[in-house]
C-alpha cells in the first residue's frame, strides 16, 4: 500500500512538473549569484555533487533552480521564471525502484496527464487512451551519454505548440530523465535545437559520485 501510495504521488508530480507546468521556484545553484531580477550572465558550466553530475546550460543568462535535496531530486534550467512556457532544460532523479517500466512509464504519464477523459484513462492501458492535444514524435531506443536509453519526443497543442524531449536511463539505482522543452518554433530554429543539443552532449556524471 506504502509502495501504491508513493508510486500515485510520483506521478503525479512527475506530470504536473515535467509536461510543462513549472512548480515554485527552488533555492538557485551556487553557480547563480544574481538578484531574482536581473539577468547576469553566470557560469555555463552547472555542477551537482548530490546528484553527481554537470552539464552545460542552454545559455548563461538562464536561472538554475535547485531542488537537488529534495523527495524528486531535480536541477531546472529556465529562460524565465516567471513563464510557463519558458525553455527549459531539466535533470530529474528517481529511485528505480519507483520506475520499474522507465520510460515506458513515462509515456503513460504523459498521455494520462492530457488525456480527453482524465478518469477514463487511469484504467485504461496506454496504448488505448486518446489524447488529443498531445502528439508523440518518437519514442525509441538510443544512447545518452554512452548509455542505452529510450528517447521521446513529444508535442503539446494547448495555448501554444510546445515540444518536449527527453531521454530516459538507468544509472546505478537510479532512473534519470534529461528534458529538454521550448516553444516548437524555437526547436525549429537551427539555432534553438542546437543551444539544446549542446546541453545534451555535455552531460556527464562525475567520477566520484557517489550517488547510489
Amino acid at each position: 500500500m506504502m509502495m501504491r501510495r508513493t508510486w500515485y504521488w510520483v506521478s503525479l508530480t512527475m506530470a504536473l512538473w515535467l509536461t510543462g507546468t513549472v512548480v515554485a521556484a527552488a533555492p538557485r545553484c551556487a553557480q547563480e549569484k544574481a538578484e531574482p531580477n536581473t539577468r547576469a550572465a553566470s557560469a555555463p558550466e552547472v555542477v551537482s555533487e548530490a546528484l553527481g553530475i554537470r552539464f552545460t546550460k542552454p545559455d548563461r543568462l538562464w536561472t538554475v533552480l535547485n531542488e537537488e535535496d529534495s523527495s524528486l531530486p531535480k536541477l531546472v534550467c529556465l529562460a524565465e521564471e516567471a513563464d510557463t512556457w519558458s525553455p527549459r532544460f531539466a535533470v530529474l532523479a528517481l529511485p528505480s525502484i519507483i520506475m520499474p517500466n522507465g520510460m515506458e512509464a513515462r509515456l503513460r504519464h504523459v498521455k494520462i496527464s492530457y488525456a480527453d477523459n482524465r478518469r477514463l484513462a487511469q484504467s485504461q492501458d496506454t496504448a488505448d487512451i486518446t489524447a488529443s492535444q498531445l502528439r508523440i514524435l518518437k519514442f525509441e531506443k538510443t544512447t545518452f551519454a554512452g548509455r542505452e536509453a529510450t528517447l521521446f519526443v513529444y508535442e503539446i497543442n494547448s495555448e501554444k505548440s510546445y515540444r518536449t524531449v527527453e531521454y530516459g536511463f538507468l544509472h546505478q539505482n537510479n532512473f534519470y530523465i534529461i528534458q529538454a522543452a521550448a516553444p516548437t518554433d524555437l526547436w525549429e530554429k537551427p539555432e534553438g535545437a542546437a543551444m539544446f543539443d549542446r546541453s545534451f552532449k555535455s552531460f556527464s556524471f562525475l567520477k566520484s559520485s557517489s550517488r547510489k
